[in-house]
């Protein structure tokens, strides 16, 4: 790959980016040209490309829940993530699939958290420095209360 262009011969040189050299932004680098032997700086300059798409979900409209495969496998047993805004979501072991149950059974379910090890329904606590925890009667264990943990 030709990562610059040599200011003295116009001819394109590839960068030696081993152990990281050359990606540190702001920084100037070094470079001795492979054609003409003629020393010249560079410098790194990092951009950065936006990728929009539609999330009919996010506007009136169903979410697209999709498995999720991953490792451990009990982990993600029942993890579904939408195909469209990357919304994830624990669905009830007892339901068979997220498309299976109403759009109102499936927002009752979002409101409930689960436990990441059993996957048991967890009580909600409040810490004494005011976090919310959930308490988990199946494995008795004290889990810390966010959005992955629905």
């Amino acid at each position: 790959m030709e990562d610059v262009e040599c200011p003295y011969c116009e001819k394109w040189n590839e960068i030696n980016h081993d152990d990281g050299y050359g990606y540190e932004e702001g920084e100037t680098y070094e470079q001795t040209c492979d054609h003409c032997g003629k020393i010249f700086v560079y410098t790194t300059s990092i951009h950065f490309y936006y990728d929009a798409k539609k999330a009919p979900c996010k506007n009136g409209g169903e979410h697209d829940w999709k498995k999720i495969d991953g490792w451990p496998k009990e982990y993600f047993k029942n993890r579904r993530r939408c195909s469209c805004c990357d919304e994830e979501m624990i669905i009830n072991p007892e339901q068979v699939g997220a498309r299976d149950c109403s759009r109102e059974e499936r927002t009752q379910h979002l409101n409930k958290f689960y436990c990441h090890i059993c996957n048991c329904e967890l009580s909600l606590g409040t810490s004494r420095k005011g976090k919310t925890l959930g308490h988990c009667p199946n494995c008795k264990s004290w889990q810390g209360i966010n959005r992955f943990s629905r």
